[in-house]
């Protein structure tokens, strides 16, 4: 007997029945959730149209919200940079004149000169146009300088138009620079020279020496050709080396040298110098003509350092080789700068106690120059070296060290007499001193002058 068989013979009537009743109650109920759940979807589908409730879009990709960012990111920081830019220009005072720029064209050819206005300041903005000037009277023009920029080419330098030279104005009318105003200087100055011991441009020698015209200041080398001068060369004034002496600083009121008081009965003064460099220390031998002021004749003496504003020259080869010097010692110079009328055809000395000019004068200038043909007298200089080898340089050489005075040395009419005319000053008084250097250190130098 199979176990098909046996299973089913364990099952009676009455169960089957049951079963099949079972049968038919599930599916009977089955059917009736079936209708149900339709007819409760179809209520919920009411309800969502009743209310406009549309069905949900597809989110969006992570790109788009990052690109979206980035935009509003940058909009609110850029209004917030606007607004923080208005609140500072609100709280920041303006300039109180406003200049626009203007084109070349406008001013070219000729000066614009914008009068001083004490009224005018305060927050209030003025725009100032590009006027001419009225000039009025007691209006002065201290000076002007003009610098030519350009490649560095020198052949284009040696072109005398744009050669550095100053101008000293004595007629009060300027002509084309400055109509109907008086001028005191007027500078011309090529770009070019800024490169003549810089290759950057920075070389500031002839500058310097310009500006020493403008302050008053001579040239000290000769304009007649010969490069070898009275003073040596080796002077800001003369070949554009070293800082400026000490008579050129006392012209410009930067020193007050030491003075021997002749008046009393002493006939032996013991001074002490420091360096000229570091203090402006210097000493006046004066002669008969001196007055007190820079305008006569004497000599003057310096404690000379190559250190300050002598270090770069005196370690560094300036233009056509030259160095200023390189060692310390006694400098000395024999200055004429006494002062001589031009009144027509008149030429007038002034008074040697007196330092004023003359009214009736055409002009005042110096009597004698560097320059043997624009001198008063041909061989005697306004200003010149005073070697300790007692030799007059102009026409030789250079000077250098050894011209320079040690300890022990001693300055009287002999041993310096190709600096003086017949052992005397040139204005004919006697040089009745005799002045040792009795030590030098490093910082001072110390000399006795004894008057015979």
């Amino acid at each position: 007997m199979n176990s098909t068989t046996l299973r089913r013979s364990n099952i009676t009537k009455e169960k089957i029945a049951m079963m099949e009743a079972l049968s038919r109650y599930n599916q009977k109920h089955q059917n009736e959730d079936f209708y149900k759940n339709q007819n409760k979807t179809k209520e919920l589908d009411m309800l969502w149209q009743s209310f406009g409730v549309k069905p949900q879009k597809t989110e969006k990709a992570p790109q788009v919200y990052f690109v979206t960012g980035v935009v509003v990111g940058v909009i609110v920081t850029l209004a917030v940079t606007a607004f923080i830019s208005i609140l500072l220009n609100l709280s920041t005072p303006k300039d109180d004149i406003v200049i626009p720029k203007k084109s070349a064209t406008e001013t070219s050819g000729k000066f614009s000169f914008i009068p001083a206005d004490n009224q005018n300041k305060g927050n209030v903005q003025t725009e100032i146009s590009n006027q001419q000037y009225t000039v009025k009277e007691g209006d002065t023009l201290e000076s002007i300088v003009i610098r030519f920029y350009g490649s560095f080419d020198m052949s284009k330098v040696n072109v005398s138009r744009f050669w550095a030279y100053t101008y000293w104005y004595i007629d009060t009318n300027c002509g084309y620079f400055a109509p109907n105003i008086p001028l005191a200087t007027f500078c011309s100055l090529a770009g070019a020279f800024n490169y003549r011991d810089s290759y950057d441009g920075n070389d500031a020698h002839t500058l310097i020496h310009e500006t020493g015209h403008m302050l008053g200041a001579e040239d000290y080398y000769s304009y007649d050709g010969e490069s070898r001068g009275y003073s040596g060369g080796l002077d800001m004034m003369d070949l554009n080396i070293g800082d400026h002496s000490a008579f050129t600083k006392y012209l410009f009121s930067w020193v007050k040298p030491y003075l021997l008081d002749l008046s009393s009965s002493l006939n032996k003064y013991e001074i002490t110098l420091n360096t000229f460099e570091s203090s402006g220390d210097c000493l006046i031998i004066p002669s008969s003509s001196f007055n007190n002021s820079p305008f006569g004749e004497y000599l003057i003496i310096e404690y000379l350092t190559n250190d300050y504003l002598n270090n770069f020259d005196s370690s560094s080869c300036y233009y056509e080789g030259i160095y200023f010097y390189s060692t310390r010692g006694i400098r000395v110079f024999h200055v004429n700068s006494r002062l001589i009328k031009y009144a027509g055809t008149r030429n007038v000395f002034m008074n040697n106690n007196e330092y004023k000019l003359d009214e009736e004068a055409n002009y005042t200038t110096y009597a004698y120059s560097n320059t043997p043909s624009l001198s008063y007298e041909k061989n005697v200089p306004l200003y010149q070296l005073v070697s300790k080898k007692n030799e007059k340089l102009y026409g030789k050489r250079l000077a250098s060290n050894d011209d320079l005075f040690v300890e022990n040395d001693i300055i009287n009419s002999s041993t310096i007499s190709a600096s003086l005319k017949n052992n005397k000053f040139y204005d004919g008084s006697d040089f009745n001193y005799s002045i040792k250097i009795d030590s030098l250190t490093f910082n001072q130098a110390t000399l006795t002058v004894n008057i015979i």
